[in-house]
């Protein structure tokens, strides 16, 4: 379920190529994907990361701040088909990492 060492520089490297304002995360399990890809945000730059399991919320939190990543990422959390339309941004970047099961 958690993205490994390479596929987290992989998603790194992609932010850094693009500097997006914002990214769109849906699936943020440990939050090791979001920290990679939060390396390259703009300055000002924001990652939503949306995880169902709310049971997962401090555990991934507490991985932000040690990263010293928690001012650039929001973490929410519920379903991504409930809390998207909500969302008054545009994104340069959207990472799916949820359950594949859901997606239409």
């Amino acid at each position: 379920m958690a993205s490994g060492h390479l596929q987290g520089k992989f998603l790194e490297l992609i932010s850094m190529m693009i500097r997006p304002d914002n990214i769109l995360e849906i699936g943020t399990f440990t939050g090791y994907s979001a920290i990679c890809l939060a390396k390259g945000l703009k300055q000002g730059g924001k990652l939503i990361t949306i995880e169902l399991n709310d049971e997962l919320t401090a555990f991934s939190q507490s991985f932000f701040r040690k990263a010293g990543a928690e001012s650039k990422i929001i973490g929410m959390t519920g379903r991504a088909q409930d809390i998207i339309p909500g969302l008054d941004l545009m994104f340069d970047l959207v990472f799916i990492d949820a359950d594949k099961r859901e997606i239409h």
